[in-house]
């Protein structure tokens, strides 16, 4: 009869009285803390894996100690947004998913930092570490070749843009007439020797003055001398770090060139392996105009090339501020925001409820402090 008495006895409860509804909805385990997925839902890494489950990127620790499984990807869409304060642990964050990220075959991971947050860790991982602008050490310094494969037409076309737009950002109008005397050029650049498809080579061969001019800058001055190079002294490895910092102070007509080959030599090395390109402190990224807008084409085409784009920053003022926060927040099913003993305050909640939160997800940033 005590037994009986007692809620979960239901073997000994031999008067079996009717329970109410709400007192069985108390005694029943309903409810549990969600684990996450079980497996990624990504198709495209499903190929890897021989018709076997794909692991989650990493394993946590949820409310309580329970096991929660982490997953970027929502279907095929890995794309992912992760914003927090300073010392938030965003860096340690990008840390954990880099080197889980290495669990899959073939995984390449490429990062745009601010700070070398990740040197050791590229360097004790066997990857590579490069800093732009860099004049401490002679022997790291950094070389490009932007017209060495110029003998493929597809190159070539590339090649006669990327041109056009150092032209332009020169102040230089670029007309038809002009346009075809960048191509003829181009063609007859590349009927010659790789080590000779350089910016000084191309000058040599324009007629119009001040064309010559602008690319001769290239040859030692502008971006360092960095563009002039015979041949890359960087090559696409499984797990690159790029240190921006330097490099983004300078303006635009040495910046958006070396941007526009980096780009270009990640887009190469993209052959349907998972890869992940991450932007660290991206703000300072936004604040050119041409990253922004390569940003916005890579959310919309990477994922058919099973490649997902972390865009990390502190500053979410900047995110919702640019031209391109839309596409960033709806393209980044996937959004991680880290604990913020602020995130109450008049400024920062208007700024979570602008990226969808409600009061109780505000408040459950500012108590996992």
């Amino acid at each position: 009869a005590f037994l009986g008495s007692l809620p979960g006895h239901g073997y000994e409860n031999v008067r079996r009285p009717e329970i109410h509804n709400i007192n069985l909805a108390d005694c029943m385990p309903l409810t549990s803390v969600w684990q996450g997925p079980i497996e990624n839902p990504c198709s495209f890494y499903k190929k890897f894996y021989d018709g076997k489950p794909v692991p989650p990127l990493f394993h946590g620790a949820a409310t309580g100690g329970t096991p929660f499984r982490v997953v970027l990807h929502n279907r095929d869409v890995g794309h992912t947004f992760i914003g927090g304060p300073t010392g938030a642990g965003k860096s340690t964050l990008l840390g954990l998913i880099a080197q889980s990220h290495f669990r899959y075959p073939k995984a390449k991971f490429f990062a745009f930092e601010k700070g070398e947050s990740m040197l050791a860790l590229c360097l004790g991982a066997g990857g590579t570490h490069y800093n732009f602008m860099d004049e401490s050490d002679a022997a790291k310094s950094i070389g490009f070749a932007p017209f060495r494969l110029i003998h493929r037409l597809a190159d070539r076309i590339w090649a006669a843009d990327y041109v056009e737009t150092i032209l332009e950002l020169n102040d230089v109008k670029v007309d038809v007439d002009l346009r075809k005397q960048i191509r003829s050029a181009l063609e007859l650049l590349a009927t010659r020797p790789a080590a000779m498809r350089t910016f000084t080579h191309l000058a040599a061969l324009m007629t119009a003055r001040q064309v010559r001019t602008v690319l001769e800058l290239y040859q030692n001055e502008m971006a360092g001398g960095m563009l002039n190079a015979t041949e890359d002294t960087i090559s696409t490895g499984r797990f690159m770090v790029f240190e921006m910092e330097q490099l983004m102070e300078l303006g635009d007509v040495h910046v958006v060139p070396v941007l526009l080959y980096l780009f270009r030599m990640i887009e190469r090395a993209l052959d349907g392996s998972p890869t992940i390109i991450c932007l660290d402190e991206a703000w300072l990224m936004l604040r050119h105009p041409m990253f922004a807008e390569k940003l916005k084409a890579w959310f919309k085409v990477l994922r058919k090339a099973n490649c997902l784009v972390i865009f990390a920053t502190q500053e979410l003022q900047d995110v919702t501020n640019s031209p391109i926060a839309s596409t960033i927040f709806t393209a980044c099913q996937t959004k991680i925001l880290l604990p913020n003993a602020e995130a109450e305050s008049l400024e920062n909640a208007k700024l979570y409820r602008s990226i969808g939160l409600s009061e109780r997800e505000i408040e459950l940033l500012r108590l996992a402090t």
